[in-house]
């Protein structure tokens, strides 16, 4: 279990920094290409968040 907590955790490390550079990319051009992205990306943050949770409480 301790190796599953740890690679979510790198999970999340890995798409938060991706989201960050997607902002950082876009700037404040509305009409980007990646405008999406970062949106997709912290839904994805939110399913890992709630798969820690969950691993959290079942080790707990």
């Amino acid at each position: 279990m301790p190796a599953e907590q740890h690679r979510l955790r790198r999970l999340s490390e890995r798409l938060h920094a991706k989201a960050d550079q997607y902002v950082r990319l876009i700037g404040d051009r509305d009409h980007h290409t990646l405008a999406t992205e970062p949106d997709a990306l912290r839904g994805e943050m939110r399913h890992v968040s709630d798969r820690r949770s969950h691993l959290n409480d079942a080790l707990a």
